[in-house]
């Protein structure tokens, strides 16, 4: 197995893991109760995937930044959450019902948007949600078949 390997196997635990711990920490009516807010919905849609891209899209603008720092620049801002999201409302005390119902909302918004917007940005990329789904599938363990 090759640090590659091991690598994508942390990130998948620690994702899971910190998704997982927020549903003792959580109200499943009040993150059920989020998700049917427009309100709280509409602000996540908005700045995740309307000012994020814009502001990154300004600074590519302003600064002079290497084509791939822009790139990558552009793609971070059209995910706008990442793994960590639930270890710092915990460390701020805030709302984990919130903040579990955007996870939920981010993580779908990505695979959603991101194929969609990355393109129209990034001049040249080629991306489609099964992109974004295949690293996750390619996982192996020594003896046994891919994660699917």
């Amino acid at each position: 197995m090759s640090l590659d390997d091991l690598f994508k196997i942390a990130v998948v635990i620690f994702t899971a893991s910190n998704i997982g711990a927020l549903s003792p920490e959580t109200n499943q009516r009040e993150t059920l109760k989020r998700l049917y807010s427009f309100r709280a919905i509409g602000l996540v849609l908005l700045w995740g995937w309307v000012v994020g891209p814009a502001l990154a899209w300004l600074l590519i603008r302003v600064l002079p930044l290497a084509d791939g720092h822009a790139a990558g620049l552009l793609l971070i801002s059209l995910a706008p959450t990442a793994p960590f999201f639930p270890m710092m409302v915990r460390k701020a005390r805030g709302d984990m019902s919130f903040a579990s119902s955007f996870m939920m909302l981010t993580t779908v918004g990505v695979v959603l948007f991101l194929p969609f917007l990355a393109p129209r940005l990034i001049d040249g990329l080629v991306l489609d949600a099964w992109d974004l789904a295949k690293p996750l599938r390619e996982i192996r363990y020594e003896h046994g078949p891919a994660i699917s």
